[in-house]
């Protein structure tokens, strides 16, 4: 979450925002179905909920042009983009 942050506040601008106000409207469904999940505690529905996020959080920062062109060597980002890189 720190490298998120930190992404973001280096980053930062109109683009940047238009671009979170984006992520967060696109991964609205998501984001509910896990926790519709977890209101029922149905763990198989949870882990697939879970899983599509992921896959979309992996998606989505193939996109971003702070992810996509970090250097593994920059610690910001360097953490982040292997647990990225790890869940594909």
């Amino acid at each position: 979450m720190r490298a998120v942050v930190r992404i973001e506040t280096v980053n930062s601008s109109e683009r940047s925002n238009q671009y979170w106000r984006t992520w967060a409207a696109e991964t609205s469904a998501l984001r509910l179905d896990m926790a519709r999940a977890l209101k029922r505690r149905d763990r198989e529905a949870l882990k697939a909920a879970v899983a599509r996020l992921h896959s979309r959080i992996i998606e989505r920062a193939a996109e971003h042009p702070a992810l996509r062109d970090a250097r593994m060597s920059d610690p910001q980002v360097g953490l982040l983009r292997q647990l990225f890189e790890n869940q594909s």
